[in-house]
């Protein structure tokens, strides 16, 4: 009886403790120039985008300048940009279209950190 106590508490220690492997790395997140235009030129000035990611990484993005354009860091990867509601109170955000309003993978962008990235609002 004792040994099976020993036993299975060794085997509840491990299960804890964890022995699956090594953990997955992620790679570090890089700083990224990102600029958006939206339909006919208008400025997305004010507007806050989100960087949503398709994979294991936290979201990025921010608020965009008088040029459309933030800086950010992010993993490398792709990502779907999106303005949300919140956005609603400036007047650019009329002329976002529903697509850019939540997430939609057909919207997605590869950041790689190496370029800047241009999101072309359509």
């Amino acid at each position: 009886m004792r040994l099976t106590m020993i036993a299975l508490f060794a085997a509840t220690a491990l299960t804890v403790l964890g022995c699956e492997g090594k953990p997955e790395m992620r790679p570090d997140p890089v700083e990224v120039k990102v600029s958006v235009r939206l339909p006919g030129g208008a400025s997305a000035k004010d507007l806050n985008l989100t960087l949503q990611p398709q994979q294991n990484a936290l979201p990025g993005g921010g608020k965009l300048d008088a040029s459309g354009t933030i800086t950010t860091k992010v993993v490398p990867g792709k990502y779907v940009p999106y303005f949300d509601e919140g956005n609603a109170k400036y007047p650019a955000y009329a002329k976002i279209p529903e697509s850019f309003k939540s997430p939609t993978a057909d919207n997605a962008v590869a950041i790689d950190g190496t370029q800047p990235v241009t999101i072309e609002v359509k």
